[in-house]
């Protein structure tokens, strides 16, 4: 037999009658005149042949016709007897391709919940050894049901060699260990869970940003899921990675590591690896002689990275040793001083009576040795003014020996009063570095692309046999992986599909139904949405849209019983129908009665019924709610404060700390506030350290409930700007068993979350429902127009925010200029909204210099859309003086007025900022007569100010007076003496 004969019987052989073609292929595979490779080769054209119609019935499942369900049986034979062909010739890859490539078409037939997900996981992550199949269940199965069970059931795998797969695209997909796992984009660490699938074979990890949260409790809502998958696509579209290679590590290898944690005497530290990141602990050695890394643990800091660290891999795990790169790093930094003759205060960090030496810190970071120092009765954490006696480099230890100034000293050139800077010449911080090592392979390929779309398919097919929500979850995870693939046709199948699943299971819970569709769903679907979104109006509505079905089908059936309902409503009397009834027969008859929930289930705690409008409850400050342990910025700013951003920008609300998802006050000791405050007291000094170097001042022990509600002022401190601090008020309950805060809505501008005092990057929420999200464009603008003292002016101030965030270039369209009387416009990127929003700073592209632009003499704004994006240079310092002037140079000038009361109040009027001023620089000198005392960056806008009201202003001395005068009679000369003579 010639496999040209093999090729006429399949162009001959109908669906029906396969049976006969694949027993053809067994003596073929057995026939010594036709080789395996030819074989193989002959069954790869059939199945790549026939691949686009086999993709475009599966995507037609379950809704296939007769015929087409038996030629895609037919073509799933051949994919098996290709896997049997290919696994007798030990060709893993093929074997693993087509069994893929066969769960696809199985999953797109079987209705029997055989378990497709999860050996398509473990068919990516191991060697197949065995693939269950025989060619005599191939022949004869009159359908792939059977197939599939012994596939399932007989597969096995070789688990000493696993196998590592991922795809980055928009986003990321990574399969190994028989775990599939989809990112919305790459994470440095580990990740937070979202959910996961198939019993924890599939799960969907976010990248670990506050806008991507799913709360365990919101598990079981269709809404909150499908806000989350929102999110999660939106952050998997707006990335693109590059490629890269993968880092195998050995003992040994040199590496940059992050601190992570540091206690119970251990730095715990990371690889700075993008993906899959290396965990262990700092050996705790001596690093130079006397000094030990136990002794740096007061200078280390969370995040910062330590260059140089050398891996150790051996059966006591992963560590990390920081011995080289500190000791070349000491020695560097002490013979600077050397050579400089510093004189430096350090800190005892040890006394050895028994070798006669003193262990120091220096406040440079590295340590030294020393003899007592005569006169003195040193203790440990006491100072002393030194300097360097000698480096000694020897028997494989580096002595850095200290002693008082050998030649004395007039001034310490360096004092030890500043903990946090230690060591900031050998650590970098976050944002020194430019790029991390990544150890994931990326097979941005095509090929890979229809793995990705294989696993999709197979999880869609999959999700019709599993309870609805987690149906709904299965639709979703299938449209992340598209999107990570760019598979736009896919997408546009699946969406659909999980939006009317999605809005079933919303009515079975008890939501809403809207009224506009996104998506075209089919007369019928969309005929059963319309009615499930006017469940609460008018019974005429109701009937009106009943009237254009079709009688007995399905959208007639649950019609007549939301009308049945209303008529019972309006006719209590002659007509009794229970509510709650009528809602089970419908999420029976739409097939989501498992997701069935009384609207008044839902028990009152103490603190209310359920999250809303108007009320969210948090657990905790400090512990994240998915588990994820103590992190601040997570649970903190990101939960709590997020929250409160949100009813600043809505109507106001309430929040309460230490209270659980049913509105009880948490008693456990290891959770909520209590654990909350042991958290905090034992990790004092690392939050206090991290605050005071954000705030510039420290903050207090959170070891009650009254410091607890102190600090959390302090962090309100640091997340919003002043003027929205007073709209937030934190106290203890009256049963002192939970915090409150309680939000006054911002009445005169829309609140940003802030990461720190620079107030600079922050993000909008407002509160939709019980759910925090960012606010859209949309919204901004509908919230200023509620505001108070609104103003075109403000219109600008979305505009310009957004463009601040994205550092995007604008055009201010006929920008009339004060100083140079044009008017004419402006191509800027803006840095900066101050003033009350009244000014922005930018960088004027024109110029290539920095300048402040006032928004009263903006006409309009567009967006530079051809080049949108640019790339600011370092940023000029922004301390404008009261009359908006910025710096021009080093100079500034000290003026002193005497003013009457129209010059103060056209001062106050006129330059807002004013009102700030302190006592000391704007005050009351007697009755009517008031004194601006202050610095200015130039003198050009006091010039104009003292012309205007020169009759109502005096000019006191100070060292700068005469230059005032100067300027002002200049230009009295050039302008107004020159124009009279003209």
């Amino acid at each position: 037999m010639a496999i040209q004969e093999l090729q006429r019987q399949y162009d001959e052989t109908s669906a029906c009658s396969g049976d006969v073609f694949i027993k053809n292929l067994h003596a073929a595979k057995n026939d010594a005149g036709i080789t395996t490779l030819s074989l193989m080769g002959f069954l790869d054209r059939i199945v790549k042949d026939f691949l686009p119609e086999g993709r475009r019935m599966c995507k037609a499942a379950p809704d296939l016709s007769s015929g087409d369900k038996e030629i895609l049986t037919f073509h799933g034979k051949i994919i098996c007897a290709a896997i049997l062909v290919s696994h007798s010739a030990r060709a893993v890859t093929e074997v693993r391709k087509k069994t893929l490539l066969f769960l696809e078409y199985a999953s797109a037939l079987v209705k029997t919940r055989y378990d497709f997900v999860n050996v398509a996981a473990a068919v990516l992550s191991y060697p197949i050894t065995v693939t269950g199949l025989d060619w005599k269940t191939v022949q004869d199965a009159p359908s792939l049901d059977i197939i599939s069970y012994k596939l399932t059931g007989g597969i096995r795998f070789d688990r000493s060699k696993p196998d590592y797969f991922q795809f980055t695209g928009k986003g990321k997909i990574t399969c190994t260990k028989g775990v599939l796992t989809v990112y919305s984009a790459d994470v440095g660490e580990a990740g937070a869970k979202a959910f996961s699938l198939f019993d924890d074979c599939v799960g969907v990890v976010t990248k670990n940003s506050r806008d991507e949260k799913l709360k365990s409790s919101d598990q079981r809502n269709a809404d909150a899921i499908a806000s989350f998958a929102a999110t999660f696509t939106k952050n998997q579209e707006g990335y693109v990675k590059g490629r890269s290679t993968r880092r195998q590590y050995s003992s040994g290898d040199v590496v940059d590591i992050r601190v992570k944690d540091i206690e119970d005497g251990e730095i715990c530290c990371e690889t700075l690896d993008l993906y899959n990141p290396l965990r262990g602990v700092v050996v705790n050695e001596e690093l130079i002689r006397g000094t030990e890394t136990a002794d740096l643990f007061p200078y280390l800091f969370a995040e910062d990275i330590i260059p140089g660290a050398r891996l150790i891999m051996d059966d006591d795990g992963i560590r990390f040793s920081i011995r080289d790169a500190y000791e070349a790093y000491a020695r560097e930094a002490a013979r600077k001083c050397e050579r400089d003759n510093t004189v430096f205060e350090a800190k005892v960090i040890r006394l050895r009576p028994d070798i006669n030496r003193i262990n120091w810190m220096t406040p440079f970071g590295y340590g030294g040795v020393s003899f007592p120092i005569e006169g003195k009765d040193l203790k440990v954490g006491d100072t002393c003014v030194m300097s360097i006696y000698n480096i000694q480099i020897g028997n494989g230890s580096m002595y850095i020996n200290l002693c008082p100034p050998k030649y004395g000293y007039d001034e310490i050139d360096v004092k030890f009063d500043d903990e946090d800077s230690v060591l900031l010449g050998f650590v970098l911080t976050a944002d020194k570095v430019e790029s991390v090592h990544e150890t994931a392979v990326e097979a941005d390929n095509a090929e890979d692309a229809a793995t990705v779309g294989i696993i999709a398919s197979i999880i869609a097919n999959r999700s019709l046999e599993e309870p609805p929500l987690e149906a709904y979850k299965a639709l979703l995870v299938s449209g992340f992986m598209r999107t990570v693939t760019g598979d736009a046709e896919g997408l546009d199948r699946i969406r659909p599909e999980a939006y009317y699943l999605r809005s079933r299971i919303a009515y079975a819970q008890g939501g809403r139904v809207p009224s506009e569709l996104p998506y075209h769903l089919g007369k019928e679907r969309e005929d059963i949405l319309h009615l499930l979104s006017l469940r609460e109006s008018r019974d005429t509505e109701l009937a009106g849209a009943l009237s254009g079905l079709q009688p007995l089908s399905l959208p007639a059936k649950v019609g007549s019983l939301l009308l049945g309902l209303q008529i019972s409503s309006e006719f209590t009397d002659q007509v009794k129908a229970d509510r709650e009834e009528v809602r089970r027969k419908i999420c029976e008859l739409l097939g989501v009665s498992e997701e069935y929930r009384r609207i008044d289930d839902v028990k009152a705690g103490k603190y209310g019924r359920a999250e809303s409008q108007d009320v969210e409850f948090k657990s905790s400050y400090v512990f994240r709610n998915d588990g994820g342990g103590a992190d601040l910025d997570y649970q903190g700013r990101g939960q709590v404060f997020e929250a409160v951003c949100g009813f600043l920008n809505a109507e106001g609300g309430t929040l309460y700390i230490g209270v659980n998802d049913a509105g009880e006050p948490i008693v456990s000791q290891d959770y909520g506030l209590d654990a909350d405050m042991k958290w905090l007291t034992a990790n004092y000094q690392t939050v206090n350290s991290m605050r005071t170097r954000q705030l510039g001042h420290p903050v207090i022990k959170a070891d009650t409930l009254d410091h607890y509600v102190l600090f959390l002022n302090n962090e309100k401190e640091l997340f919003f700007k002043e003027s929205l601090q007073g709209n937030i008020t934190i106290e203890v309950t009256d049963d002192a068993d939970a915090i409150r805060v309680t939000v006054r809505p911002a009445e005169y501008e829309i609140a940003y979350l802030y990461s720190d005092r620079q107030y600079r990057d922050g993000i909008a929420y407002v509160r939709d429902g019980g759910r925090t999200l960012p606010m859209t464009p949309v919204q901004k603008e509908r919230r200023l127009t509620s505001l108070k003292k609104i103003s075109k002016e403000m219109g600008f101030v979305v505009t310009i925010q957004e463009a601040i965030d994205q550092h995007r270039k604008l055009i201010f369209k006929n920008y009339a200029s004060g100083n140079s009387g044009k008017v004419k416009d402006r191509f800027v990127v803006p840095v900066n909204l101050f003033y009350n929003d009244e000014n922005v700073y930018c960088f004027d592209l024109e110029s290539k210099s920095y300048k402040q632009f006032r928004l009263k003499r903006i006409s309009s704004i567009e967006t530079d859309i051809d080049n949108p994006v640019y790339t600011l240079p370092l940023v000029a310092p922004m301390l404008a003086d009261v009359f908006r002037w910025l710096p021009e140079g080093v100079k500034s000038y000290h003026i002193k007025l005497r003013m009457d009361i129209a010059a103060k109040n056209y001062l106050l009027e006129e330059y807002s900022c004013a009102e700030k001023l302190p006592g000391t620089e704007l005050y009351e000198e007697s009755r009517d007569k008031w004194i601006l005392d202050t610095h200015l960056n130039g003198l050009g806008a006091v010039r104009r100010f003292y012309l205007g009201l020169a009759d109502k202003i005096e000019i006191l001395d100070t060292e700068d007076s005469e230059a005032l005068k100067k300027e002002i009679s200049g230009f009295v000369r050039e302008n107004i003496l020159v124009a009279e003579n003209t």
